[in-house]
């Protein structure tokens, strides 16, 4: 039973990530929605899951998202990032730093990754 489920989120996982080729993203989200009920656990869902909706704009429920994944993959340099980078469209400098922090320190030759911290920091600072 346990291999069936596993193929049913490999082809939700895999028809998200065609759709989005596509630039069919709601039908994308959809289909990553399926994959995360299916195992709610899936690493590449629950952050596909997320960009897509943070491209849509849907940014409560894409940092939400993010959150899940990093709560349960803290090891992840793609949820921490774009935690990070989710929190910072919606203008929250204090709470991106730390998630892109840690992307930085798991993924440290990451020019795009310390760009984005770097923007985050300048950011804070005109802030003040």
């Amino acid at each position: 039973m346990a291999g069936r489920r596993v193929c049913r989120v490999g082809k939700a996982e895999h028809l998200g990530y065609t759709l989005i080729q596509q630039g069919r993203i709601e039908e994308a989200i959809d289909s990553y929605r399926r994959a995360f009920q299916l195992e709610p656990h899936s690493r590449f869902s629950l952050v596909n899951l997320g960009v897509d909706l943070a491209e849509q704009r849907k940014l409560p429920e894409a940092i939400a998202i993010f959150h899940e994944a990093v709560r349960i993959h803290p090891d992840d340099v793609y949820a921490h990032y774009n935690l990070g980078y989710a929190l910072q469209l919606r203008g929250q400098i204090d709470e991106t730093i730390p998630f892109l922090k840690e992307a930085v320190r798991l993924n440290p030759g990451d020019p795009q990754m310390i760009k984005t911290l770097n923007d985050a920091l300048m950011m804070k600072q005109t802030l003040k």
